[in-house]
């Protein structure tokens, strides 16, 4: 059975799940658990301070993320003080009916909970699909941005030894060609192979578990295109085709130096960076040593990163920037290496 089939059946397998729990649990207890949804996650922020001191108790969230982590945990134990009361609410009726003789649910709540099963059941199970699509499709753009990232730096090297053979021959032809006589190591040419050779052999994975996830994550977004449920993840995807163009084309700039270069003296970025909380940032020591050495984590536990990611006015600066745009003026302006040999 292959992976297309396994994921309607999965989806279908759930369905079915949902409406038997819809059946003997009746629609009233499934309204119950999407009102409790719906109100948990409405107040969850704006509450999220009454679960703050515990998720400043769990070491394993960074700084960066407790307020998302503490927003979430307010909603699931608001969503399950409304659940709960809401049963407390039923049961007692379903008693009441008890004793005075009647079924404790009637037939229209049992079909009523299957209708509301079959919805809960698919929606559920799009949420599912989507989360996974959503990983899947950052990785799949990483990994071309990595690619891009790779040729461009491939085409300047060669560049690069080509301009030098150039340089070497017109100052000095008979010297350059007695040096490559006696010592081929140093060949210039010679170089330029063994840099090209280099760079075509396919990089290993750097860990056993990046290749053991990649390749299923890869196989399942090609399958999803084709299951029953891609137009609706499709829909729910936040990372739609322009974010997906923005990230690959933001890690390319970010890798290369002279994009990022060009990047940095932006007029756009220019006037961000002339913030003063982020001139703090960019001028500290510590952040610096933090991302030059890769310790991300530390990153996300700086007390400055954290504060600025919270500033609603920064946010705010930043979201309204085009940022698409700007990276195309980076890169389309920047004349590729190839363009000088045409």
């Amino acid at each position: 059975m292959n992976q297309m089939n396994t994921l309607n059946l999965l989806g279908i397998l759930l369905i079915l799940l949902m409406i038997t729990a819809g059946y003997f649990r009746g629609v009233l207890r499934v309204l119950v658990a999407l009102f409790a949804l719906f109100i948990s996650s409405y107040i969850a922020v704006p509450l999220s301070f009454t679960t703050r001191w515990a998720v400043d108790r769990i070491e394993l969230i960074p700084l960066t993320f407790k307020p998302v982590g503490a927003a979430l945990l307010a909603g699931i134990l608001f969503f399950v003080i409304f659940q709960s009361a809401g049963e407390y609410i039923l049961h007692r009726r379903e008693k009441k009916f008890k004793e005075e003789g009647k079924p404790p649910m009637a037939k229209w709540e049992r079909y009523g909970g299957v209708i509301f099963g079959i919805l809960w059941g698919f929606l559920l199970y799009a949420f599912i699909l989507t989360g996974v699509d959503v990983i899947a499709s950052v990785d799949e753009t990483m990994n071309r941005a990595a690619a891009a990232s790779k040729e461009l730096a491939l085409l300047r090297q060669k560049s690069v030894l080509q301009s030098t053979d150039a340089c070497k021959s017109s100052v000095n032809t008979s010297t350059v060609k007695k040096s490559r006589s006696s010592d081929p190591s140093v060949s210039s040419s010679d170089a330029q192979e063994t840099a090209v050779s280099s760079e075509e052999t396919p990089d290993s994975p750097s860990t056993y578990l990046e290749s053991q996830i990649r390749e299923p994550l890869s196989n399942f977004r090609s399958q999803l295109k084709s299951s029953i449920y891609a137009p609706v993840v499709k829909k729910f995807n936040p990372v739609d085709e322009k974010a997906s163009r923005t990230l690959e084309k933001l890690v390319v700039v970010v890798r290369d130096p002279a994009f990022f270069e060009k990047f940095q003296s932006h007029p756009v970025v220019t006037k961000l960076s002339g913030n003063p909380r982020i001139k703090e940032l960019a001028q500290d020591a510590e952040i610096k040593k933090i991302i030059q050495e890769k310790r991300y984590r530390d990153l996300l536990d700086n007390p400055k990163i954290a504060a600025i990611l919270n500033d609603r006015q920064v946010l705010k600066d930043f979201t309204g920037v085009d940022i698409e745009k700007v990276l195309d003026e980076v890169t389309i302006e920047k004349d590729s290496p190839e363009k000088g040999k045409q």
